[in-house]
């Protein structure tokens, strides 16, 4: 009997080991998710969820009672680690539930204790099945210490945050996630009008470039994280001429100051050492994607900002009629 307790006992461990081997710490890092929204959120104090939404409308923040609070005293007193309020657990597990599941999430921890209690905090994926849990440290003089994780392959859609000896207290400050297909950078030289005009008067839809001989101009957006630590960046085109060739291309200057300037049918935002970065030709319903690490390709650093575009040609012979345009561009800041 005892053999077959310690049998159970060892396979219940090795799938926690399991669980749990996906679910790597990692320092501070900025996501894609936008602000956790503390300083800009309806106060609360014993709400069930905070009343406004966090990240950015992206995740609720619940527990038996949610406080938001520009300080809190107990066995001392804490302030917010940044801005003027920091959200807490009064009562309870500390809940945040994603929309559209998460591959990293950590912010800056704490308590109002002095006993020195540390918490737990407990991943769920998508189907609401635990993944694993990870401790996390609590200082007991009122300070704030970073945890963070990346759960690799699986994205996790929940996030519990507890106490290993009672629920509550939990506060929260600096918190950061990044979002499974949340697009990242700032859209820039646009053709819609918004900016310096189009060489021709062709002009482009919102968030397009300049119009090409058969659509109202190719857009670009980036996905992923623009992290040289994790680069998974990947730059999109769509709206582009179907079956083109075409180049991605990047620079750390922005023409015109981010309106661009006249090039081909269209404008050329990146400027300065320009990278050629991939050819790539586009598909049968206009679309293209970037395939490489950018970061290795265009030797960006943690704290550089690029400026990144598609070339491509365009042989219908109109709008301008000099054969080629380009899409709308995306800038970027690189992080660690």
């Amino acid at each position: 009997m005892k053999l077959v307790q310690s049998l159970v006992a060892l396979a219940i461990t090795s799938l926690a080991s399991v669980a749990s081997a996906q679910i790597t710490p990692i320092g501070p890092f900025t996501g894609n998710a936008g602000t956790e929204g503390f300083e800009t959120q309806v106060s609360a104090s014993g709400q069930t969820c905070l009343i406004s939404r966090v990240f950015t409308g992206q995740a609720d923040l619940c527990s038996n009672a949610m406080l938001l609070t520009s300080g809190w005293s107990f066995g001392c007193q804490i302030g917010p680690h940044s801005g003027a309020r920091f959200a807490g657990s009064a009562s309870g597990v500390a809940v945040y539930t994603f929309d559209t599941a998460v591959t990293r999430f950590g912010g800056y921890l704490g308590n109002n204790s002095s006993s020195g209690v540390d918490g737990v905090a407990s991943f769920y994926d998508q189907a609401g099945v635990l993944m694993g849990t990870m401790p996390y440290i609590l200082p007991n003089n009122c300070t704030w210490l970073w945890s963070g994780w990346d759960f690799g392959t699986t994205p996790v859609k929940r996030v519990e945050l507890s106490l290993n000896n009672y629920g509550g207290f939990t506060m929260m400050d600096s918190m950061e996630a990044d979002i499974v297909g949340a697009t990242t950078g700032s859209i820039m030289c646009v053709g819609d009008g918004t900016g310096i005009a189009c060489p021709c008067g062709n002009l482009g839809g919102t968030d397009q470039g300049c119009a090409n001989s058969m659509t109202t101009g190719a857009n670009m957006i980036a996905t992923g994280f623009a992290s040289v630590g994790n680069d998974s960046l990947q730059l999109y085109v769509s709206n582009c001429i179907p079956n083109t060739s075409g180049v991605f291309f990047s620079g750390p200057i922005a023409l015109g100051g981010g309106t661009g300037a006249l090039f081909g049918d269209g404008l050329r935002c990146a400027g300065g050492p320009l990278t050629r970065l991939e050819v790539r030709a586009t598909s049968g319903t206009g679309d293209v994607s970037s395939t490489l690490l950018i970061h290795n390709r265009d030797g960006s650093n943690p704290g550089d900002t690029r400026y990144y575009q598609y070339w491509y040609q365009d042989a219908g012979g109109i709008p301008c009629g000099t054969g080629f345009n380009t899409s709308a561009a995306v800038k970027i800041n690189w992080v660690m």
